[in-house]
């Protein structure tokens, strides 16, 4: 007998696979980390750009 994965109401498009559900965490955590870093550079260039 073959076993069987029974979704639910699940659409087939809403199921990641393995590699996919990395990559989408991956991109998720470094968009996060460039969001953190944006207002520290944008402090520093603003005092760079004051002081010049």
């Amino acid at each position: 007998m073959g076993s069987e994965l029974v979704i639910g109401s699940m659409e087939a498009s809403e199921v990641l696979k393995p590699s996919q559900s990395y990559t989408a965490r991956m991109v998720e955590a470094i968009n996060g980390m460039l969001l953190d870093m944006y207002p520290a550079v944008a402090g520093k260039d603003y005092e760079y750009r004051r002081r010049c």
